[in-house]
């Protein structure tokens, strides 16, 4: 008896497994199920949509409720509302070209965006873009790549970026390439907006670059660490975060830092907001080609800005801010 059944199993395997159809009372999937290519893991119920991703499908009955609570006004919570406006699933990316390159308009670069809960987005710039909105959708905050480089010969590329939220707009990225070299951005925790702009101006031979590898550690908490250079816009490395790059200056003898520390207030969408002075004791550390130059500390609630001139015998220095 058991050979029959064995022999049968055997016949009839390969044309249950060679058919495109299958037709069955129930099914049961423990893990994931695969669609044209992508993986669904459940089945999203959640009329507020909050739980919703890239490896769900919500039925019907959940986006009715959702669509009918917007639409009416009514059913909508307080809550809800105000967070659907200041935290919205999208991030506005607005792009510029403040000045075109000499000889070359050719820059071709792609800017690529993910969200929190996975979402990518890739922007491609070529050609001539004078000025450019797009936007990357999904759950904030988002992170965002892109390299640029400098494919002229005869120019100095600039490179600078901000962002703004509800509260505030900080600095994040201010950087230079000469002809050849690529400016690369690794950001995160971007929320609302983020303002992009690249010019270019032509290499005069009175110029001398002096190549500075500059590397920023943020290790407070909750305080910001901003950077300036010879009397510039502050540059805003936030709590947690690190920032290195190649930077050039033009004047190596005539050359200054300035370093301050802010506090910053996180609200409850996320949003930042930096105070003008630092509301604890900090740690200031500053490097010069790898040793040890100064140490400071930083007292709270008063605003001292640290200057630090530099000269051409600088080829790196890091600036470290940490907690009392």
């Amino acid at each position: 008896m058991n050979k029959i059944l064995l022999l049968l199993l055997c016949l009839y395997t390969p044309l249950l497994f060679g058919q495109s159809n299958i037709s069955t009372n129930r099914i049961v999937i423990k893990d994931s199920l695969s669609l044209d290519g992508k993986w669904i893991k459940r089945i999203n119920n959640d009329s507020t949509l909050k739980t919703a991703g890239e490896q769900s499908l919500s039925t019907d009955g959940a986006l009715k409720k959702y669509i009918d609570k917007v639409a009416s006004g009514g059913g909508m919570s307080r809550e809800e509302l105000v967070n659907m406006l200041i935290n919205p699933n999208c991030l506005e990316v607005r792009f510029q070209y403040s000045s075109r390159p000499i000889t070359d308009t050719s820059e071709k670069f792609t800017i690529h965006i993910e969200s929190s809960d996975g979402i990518k987005t890739d922007y491609d710039i070529s050609g001539y873009y004078p000025w450019e909105i797009f936007y990357a959708y999904g759950a904030p905050p988002f992170k965002m790549d892109m390299e640029v480089k400098n494919t002229t010969i005869d120019s100095v590329l600039y490179f600078y970026m901000s962002a703004s939220n509800r509260l505030m707009q900080y600095n994040i990225k201010e950087s230079a390439a000469l002809s050849g070299d690529t400016v690369k951005l690794h950001v995160t925790d971007l929320k609302g907006q983020v303002d992009i702009s690249i010019g270019t101006y032509k290499l005069e031979d009175e110029f001398y670059f002096q190549p500075i590898k500059e590397t920023f550690r943020n290790h407070s908490k909750n305080q910001v660490l901003g950077i300036g250079r010879n009397g510039s816009t502050r540059i805003f490395t936030l709590p947690g975060k690190e920032e290195s790059q190649i930077y050039y200056w033009t004047q190596p003898n005539q050359n200054t830092i300035y370093i301050e520390a802010y506090y910053s207030y996180t609200t409850k969408n996320g949003d930042y907001f930096v105070f003008d002075v630092p509301n604890s004791e900090l740690r200031l550390k500053i490097y010069k080609n790898g040793a040890l130059l100064r140490e400071e500390t930083l007292p709270k609630m008063i605003r001292k800005v640290v200057e630090v001139p530099m000269d051409s015998s600088w080829t790196d220095y890091e600036i470290v801010l940490e907690d009392v």
